[in-house]
């Protein structure tokens, strides 16, 4: 995908399936996501401390920079039924090699439905094609079985163990490698899933 120039409109990227929505994210939600990564289970499998409203905020200008230069957003927020219940975002992405690495995180209310699950599957319907893509990666903690029985539940491929071990709370954390590819997404010859 080439980006647009500075001066390209930003393309508000909404995608539905039954009750889910995922759509942009909004500066004045700042409080709520910060809510969200102040859950002991996501700063466990994040292995980062919480972050506050101000924090993220103060990063909301550089993350629509991004989506500006991409041409649409590569954040989303997750909303059942009209309400926000949780984040998925791209990151590491190597135009080279057509791969990126997926995130998310869910409201503590809304684990446990398989809506992680789904928002998986609807959203990388749309990124592979869109963003031309060749494999999306997700790098859970590999202790953190929640994380990864929910991303094999939407079809991902395990890998190995990688070799980066970080530090958090005194303990050494290794990480899982999994992943999907293009074809686990979009039919050869159809342009999509």
């Amino acid at each position: 995908m080439t980006p647009s120039s500075p001066d390209s409109a930003l393309e508000e990227v909404v995608l539905d399936e039954g009750e889910l929505r995922l759509r942009s994210p909004r500066i004045e939600e700042a409080p709520l996501y910060a809510r969200w990564w102040a859950d002991p289970e996501v700063q466990f499998g994040f292995c980062s401390e919480a972050r506050t409203a101000e924090e993220i905020a103060a990063a909301f200008p550089e993350l629509e920079a991004e989506a500006r230069d991409i041409g649409h957003w590569i954040d989303f927020v997750l909303e059942v039924n009209g309400k926000p219940a949780g984040y998925l975002w791209f990151s590491h992405w190597d135009l080279d090699a057509r791969r990126i690495e997926l995130n998310l995180l869910l409201a503590p209310r809304f684990r446990g439905r398989g809506l992680a699950r789904r928002a998986i599957r609807l959203l990388l319907r749309w990124a592979f094609p869109r963003m031309d893509l060749e494999r999306v990666d997700l790098v859970p903690r590999d202790d953190h079985l929640p994380a990864i029985n929910c991303y094999r539940g939407a079809g991902a491929r395990m890998g190995g163990i990688r070799d980066e071990v970080v530090t958090w709370q005194g303990e050494s954390v290794c990480f899982r490698e999994m992943y999907f590819l293009r074809e686990d997404f979009v039919v050869p010859g159809s342009g999509g899933a």
